[in-house]
Parts: C-alpha cells; structure tokens; sequence
C-alpha cells in the first residue's frame, strides 16, 4: 500500500515540521495527495527529564482516503538530506490511527534511559524519515527551529559552531529593564530543604559537542556560594580591597584618601592626619578588582573600600621633597596624603612605593602598597 502522510512536529527544543513526500517503491512511481489539516502537538511530560517529541498527523492511502487501523511508524533523524550514513537516532512505534488522524510521542521520558534521544542530538541540521509499515516516504524533510519555546527542559544543550561574530555569545540573558527596578538577569537555584551539594554552576571544558560528562572543570559556583576557578581572575583595576567602616561621614572621603585605622571604633577607618603615622593601614579604592566584607545585596552603610594590596591611584605631597619613581613613601602632614619617605621610616609607616613623580605640591600618582 502506498501511503500519503500529513503532521505536525513540534517540540520545545527544537521542531515543527511537515511533510509532503512522494514516496517511491519498486517500479513505482505514485504521487501522494494530501489533505489540509491543522494539527498541533506539544512536548510530552512526564516524572523523569522529558525530551519527548509529540507527533500528530493524518495518514491516508494513494487516493487520499483516511486510513483506520493499527500502523507501525518509524522516524528516523538524519544529519543530512540524503538519509545516508548512520541515523543519529531512530524511533520505532505502533500507532492507532482513526479516520486518518493518530497521536504519538518519539522518544522517551527519561534521558538516562540507554540509547534514547539526547538533547545534544539537535545541536546540528537534523532530518527526518518517515517509515510506515516497512515503506520508506520520500524526500527527508528538514526539521526546522520552532517559533519560539516556553522553556528549555533539564538535559537541554547549546552547541555547535557559530563564528559569525566574536563579539556574538552562543548564548545570551539580556533585561531590557535592568535597571534598579529591573529583574535579575539571570537566576539559577536549588530547592532550599533538598541536597545541597549539587553545584549551582559548572563551567567544563569538552572535547565535542556530544560529551555530556564534566571530566575537566573551569569555573564552579557551589550551592553554598563558595566559586571554584582553573584559571586567572582579570580585571582591568589593579588592587584588592576591604569595605570597612568610615569614621564620621563617608560623604566627606575621597578616593586616594590615605586611611590609618580608626582611634573611636573598632573595624574601621579614618583619614590620615599624623606625619609617618604607624596606623596607616591603605587608601580609599578608586577602582578596586576584588571586594571583601560586601553584603551579598544592597550597599553597606557608611563604609568605604580600603584598598590594601595592589596598585592603587594615590593622593601625595611633595612635603618631605620631589616624589621620584621607587621612592618609599609614608603618610604626610597634609590629611589624607602621602609623602616621600625620610631615610630611615619608623616601623609600620611605609605606605608603599612610588611609580609615578611629584615634582611640587600636590597632586595624585599611582602606588604599589606594601604589607604592614
């Protein structure tokens, strides 16, 4: 019997797809007709991670008479139009059609099912063959992205070979609306009274797109917030900070302020004032790279970043003589600066070390901070 196949093929990761196909067997040649049906399907659920493919469709006989009855289908993916080479995956099923019209679903429900459709599948051109009842139709049809989808489902992949534009990410998160009003850009969570030892995220470096295994891990962000990197931290700023405390106004300090620590109060800081004072302990950040003591959200009242290891944009004096580059310096009488270095500084006064000049008065260079 020759058969004439009409459906729609939809799924949330990838496809809606029709087929009008001319079928060819033996010394055959007959021209399938096809009647208009609308039909839609939606991706199958059910308790594991669904990657099932719903498929709905009319299948009639060479004169276009709906068919009733019990039918083995055969739906075979292909990466190219030819059908040749191995199917990246193939699905066998019975169907009960009545007066033409039948429901399926291609898949299974659970990924970790052996030899199943994998998401990965459908990171490249995928095309379809049909087969009814041992009869190949004809030509493959190619499965095409759907309009848009409501969600990815768990397993899901984005992969494949864009290099259209550097600048271009395989995958973005944008909010138009980001603002401080806006919602977040990007959420990822674990339920709060299950396991929590599962990563939140897991960044892994592959050797093809169908690995699905994480053997070699970059970039780790733990359940508990604790982030994990195979790699270098880069940023453009060149220091490291501490949010603490301002004695008095923060309002009233300025970035590359000179900060000795705080004489009233414990955990914090306030502008240097005292010629070679002992109690320097860093600089007001003016672009710090690494932040500690930040709330996880919000801003901490009347604190400042303290930078206290890096290079750091300085405020100075040339009080004690011209800055040269090298020189060591230590706080100034002028508040919240710093100066050049006597020859032999007290222990606990050096600020750090020049790498820029100040020829007269005052003015704002770079500096590398020293321990204390």
């Amino acid at each position: 019997m020759i058969y004439s196949f009409f459906f729609s093929f939809f799924s949330k990761l990838h496809s809606l797809l029709r087929l009008n196909a001319r079928l060819h067997t033996g010394l055959h040649e007959r021209v399938a007709a096809f009647a208009s049906l609308l039909v839609s399907a939606s991706l199958l659920t059910a308790c594991g991670a669904p990657n099932v493919n719903g498929l709905q469709g009319r299948l009639t006989n060479s004169a276009g008479v709906p068919l009733t009855g019990a039918y083995s289908l055969t739906v075979k993916f292909f990466a190219n139009a030819n059908g040749t080479g191995a199917a990246v995956y193939t699905h066998t099923s019975s169907i009960d059609v009545a007066d033409g019209l039948f429901s399926t679903g291609i898949g299974q429900y659970a990924m970790a099912v052996t030899n199943e459709m994998d998401p990965a599948i459908f990171a490249q051109p995928l095309y379809a063959q049909m087969i009814v009842n041992s009869e190949v139709l004809t030509p493959l049809v190619r499965v095409t992205g759907a309009p848009y989808a409501l969600s990815l489902t768990p397993g899901a992949v984005v992969a494949g070979n864009f290099t259209g534009n550097t600048n271009f990410a395989v995958l973005s998160a944008i909010n138009s609306n980001a603002g401080a009003g806006g919602s977040p850009v990007l959420v990822l969570g674990l339920p709060s009274g299950g396991a929590v030892d599962a990563p939140f995220l897991k960044a892994c470096r592959n050797d093809s797109v169908t690995e699905r295994s994480c053997t070699d891990p970059k970039f780790i962000v733990e359940a508990d917030g604790g982030v994990r990197a195979d790699g270098a931290y880069t940023n453009p700023a060149a220091d490291f900070a501490e949010l603490m405390l301002a004695d008095g106004d923060a309002a009233t300090y300025a970035p590359g302020d000179v900060l000795v620590v705080s004489d009233a109060q414990d955990r914090a800081v306030e502008k240097s004032v005292d010629a070679e004072s002992t109690r320097v302990i860093g600089v007001y950040s003016t672009r710090p790279a690494f932040l500690g003591g930040s709330p996880m959200e919000g801003a901490a009242a009347n604190h400042i970043p303290v930078a206290m290891a890096g290079i750091v944009p300085v405020k100075v004096s040339a009080e004690n003589g011209a800055i040269q580059r090298g020189d060591l310096l230590v706080a100034a009488g002028a508040a919240g600066h710093a100066t050049k270095a006597g020859s032999d500084p007290a222990p606990g006064s050096v600020l750090g070390r020049a790498l820029g000049m100040l020829s007269s008065g005052t003015g704002v260079i770079e500096v590398v901070l020293v321990s204390h």
